[in-house]
């Protein structure tokens, strides 16, 4: 495996970049006009980092420190932000506040713009490079003190040493990138930056925001299917997270105390249990009469609005987005909805959403219908913010599952066991130390540690280990002879289907992908972004501003 990774930036004008930047500095008899083949070699170097930090962050934000810029380029690092937003190949994306490190920067259209390369395209001028990895090692000295001193030293200890045990198998993972992606796209260069950094060992911990402390490390930013290749025993993760962790905010917003909390929890899993062995159905007063006939009669509870209690019960039972979401046969496009997609959507618009209204968002009117006490409990973090500071409510719900995924963190790790965590999973490492970590043992933790703030959660598991490796490269194989077989039966219906061919064009410039249907036997062709059609004009989905 190649040790360095490169980009190709022959669709970078760097004739425009360097009359623009020759216009915009402001001379005087104490500067020198810039030379072309230096800034070339600083605009080079800097995008090519640029475009590194976005792709590390999952194609996202690339965040970038003005000292660290200034220290590296000079102070035309400034001129040369305004360059390169002048020539749309750069967009600020999220704005410096109070609180926040640096101003997060996106490449405009990365995925059509850059090519992966496996030759250099730009001179990595020694100075700049060296100028880097000083800075990089006195930030990853303040990463680490800043997430002891959030954390504690012994939490941090213990699960940087945890973190330490991963073990990715390169050479298995090497061959399935190589087969999973035929051509040098941008997906394929993401897996290999991944790789790049299990071959590292580079293992830091982060904590980006302290508004809610979540913990980033390497294991977040692996795909899903990487984790197939890593020393994992099993993942447990809490289904539908933010809407349970949602009810403590519902809790305080009633003046609902702790001990109701607790007896609630208690009777809304004995409701749970009753109902899948009798299928009864239950309503808002049967879920107080149960609490009336334990002697536990709260007018707190019986003021509660049905829909608010469908809602506790339905997020603390998992039934969620069985119950919340109906079979939807809509399309974005082209393309099929599924389920993943409407999930994405519904988080997108209802709790994360900065919009005040529900107009042309088909899930979060959706939701409304359903749950008007809620929806109104949840625009209330919104109402009277400018749009770009109502991110409160998805702060504080990020910022409790840390809380208590921290917590039960904290009971695994005094059993010796060595455990890390992806926001709303805790993974169990296929280590001599976890032998005897078995499922039920961190079920019960999680649920314990929920039910302490009067919340009931609903675990799954996901199996990892050789034989789930195998099963996997094996429906990997089916899928590529499937995915073959439809690509070329859909090449046949372009040549007399305009739609066809679209979507033809979508999947060779890689903005499509071959997955499974729902029922595992079939194959569809699904859209990697579905953001980038979400908030486009004249769908149903597009957020209203």
């Amino acid at each position: 495996m190649q040790n360095k990774i490169y980009f190709n930036l022959e669709s970078i004008d760097f004739n425009k970049i360097y009359e623009i930047h020759k216009n915009m500095v402001v001379f005087d008899k104490k500067k020198v006009q810039p030379k072309k083949d230096v800034l070339e070699k600083k605009y080079s170097f800097f995008i090519h980092n640029l475009i590194s930090r976005q792709l590390s962050n999952d194609k996202d934000i690339a965040y970038l420190r003005a000292e660290v810029l200034k220290e590296v380029f000079g102070e035309d690092y400034k001129i040369m932000i305004a360059t390169l937003e002048r020539l749309k190949i750069l967009k600020l994306a999220k704005k410096y506040k109070k609180g926040e490190k640096s101003n997060g920067y996106r490449i405009i259209d990365l995925e059509k713009k850059i090519a992966y390369s496996n030759k250099p395209y730009f001179y990595p001028y020694k100075p700049y490079v060296e100028k880097l990895e000083i800075i990089f090692k006195n930030h990853r000295t303040g990463f680490e003190k800043s997430a002891k001193n959030i954390l504690s030293i012994e939490f941090y200890n213990n699960y940087v040493k945890s973190l330490n045990k991963l073990i990715l198998n390169i050479q298995k993972a090497q061959n399935y990138i190589d087969i999973r992606f035929k051509e040098e796209t941008n997906s394929k260069l993401y897996h290999l930056m991944i790789l790049k950094r299990y071959k590292e060992k580079n293992y830091q911990i982060k904590i980006p925001n302290e508004e809610d402390n979540r913990i980033y490390h390497i294991l977040s930013s692996t795909p899903r299917e990487l984790k197939y290749f890593l020393n994992i025993k099993y993942i447990i993760d809490i289904h539908n997270s933010h809407p349970i962790i949602f009810n403590s905010l519902i809790y305080d917003n009633y003046n609902i105390p702790n001990k109701i909390r607790y007896n609630l929890s208690n009777i809304i899993i004995d409701i749970y249990k009753y109902n899948n062995i009798y299928n009864k159905y239950y309503d808002a007063n049967y879920i107080y009469n149960k609490l009336k006939d334990k002697e536990i009669d709260y007018p707190e509870i019986k003021e509660l609005p049905f829909d608010v209690l469908r809602y506790i019960y339905l997020t603390s039972t998992g039934q969620f987005w069985d119950k919340v979401l109906k079979e939807d046969n809509g399309k974005i496009g082209n393309y099929d909805i599924i389920r993943q997609d409407i999930k994405q959507i519904m988080f997108s618009q209802v709790f994360y959403g900065k919009q005040l209204s529900t107009r042309g968002q088909k899930y979060a009117e959706q939701f409304k219908v359903q749950f008007p006490n809620v929806y109104k409990l949840i625009l209330s973090y919104k109402i009277g913010l400018k749009k770009v500071e109502r991110t409160v409510l998805a702060h504080k719900l990020m910022a409790l599952e840390s809380k208590l995924f921290q917590k039960a963190l904290k009971r695994l790790f005094k059993k010796g066991y060595e455990v890390v965590s992806i926001h709303d999973a805790i993974v169990v490492l296929d280590t001599k130390a976890n032998e005897k970590c078995t499922q039920e043992e961190v079920k019960n933790v999680l649920e314990s540690v929920f039910k302490d703030e009067g919340l009931v959660c609903d675990c799954s598991v996901d199996e990892y280990g050789e034989k789930a490796m195998e099963d996997f490269l094996a429906s990997e194989r089916e899928l590529r002879t499937k995915g073959e077989e439809y690509i070329s039966t859909l090449r046949e219906l372009a040549e007399r289907d305009e739609d066809v061919k679209e979507l033809i064009k979508d999947y060779e410039e890689g903005e499509s992908e071959i997955i499974w249907s729902k029922n595992k036997t079939d194959v569809i062709l699904h859209l990697k972004d579905i953001k980038s059609l979400m908030y486009s004009k004249g769908n149903c989905y597009s957020n209203a501003s």
